[in-house]
């Protein structure tokens, strides 16, 4: 196919947002790669639709009874007794990519893709400390996803030029 028309993303998800981003990083992929020209709907040989499956979120969490190979509480030690902090988050997104014939409507080519990171919490003014603030937190989750989109995007263009 020498045109491709990428309509935005569906969302399967609650996040508000992504599908801007997958759309946008795959419309880019394509064309730094010069695979095929973007054109309107009417006018492209296929349609390159993609959906956002899921995106996950775990956190890893210290509490103030977990003690280091000194002795020491890790990092926690001025913290009430039983109290837990978030140090890290992941974020996994699954996303499905399926490039379908204009005309026939036929799926020609239907691939999955699942990637994830990692992400520090905020730090506390305490050594050693972090704990989830909501505003860097929701900030630094929007950035992992719009890094996950580009990575996913790139790797996807690229399997699909194998079929080129």
């Amino acid at each position: 196919m020498k045109s491709l028309y990428i309509p935005i993303f569906k969302n399967d998800t609650q996040d508000v947002g992504p599908e801007a981003d997958f759309t946008n990083k795959l419309t880019q992929e394509v064309k730094r790669s010069k695979v095929a020209k973007i054109l309107g709907k009417e006018q492209a040989d296929g349609l390159l639709e993609g959906r956002i499956v899921s995106i996950t979120r775990s956190q890893t969490a210290h509490d103030s009874k977990q003690r280091g190979e000194t002795g020491k509480v890790s990092g926690l030690i001025n913290l009430p007794q039983g109290t837990y902090v978030a140090t890290e988050f992941l974020i996994s997104v699954k996303v499905e990519l399926l490039l379908r014939d204009r005309k026939t409507k036929n799926t020609v080519w239907k691939q999955w893709f699942e990637d994830r990171a990692l992400y520090s919490s905020a730090r506390l003014a305490l050594t050693g400390i972090n704990t989830s603030s909501p505003n860097y937190t929701e900030s630094e989750d929007k950035r992992v996803i719009r890094q996950l989109a580009g990575v996913m995007m790139e790797e996807a263009v690229g399997r699909l030029t194998e079929n080129f």
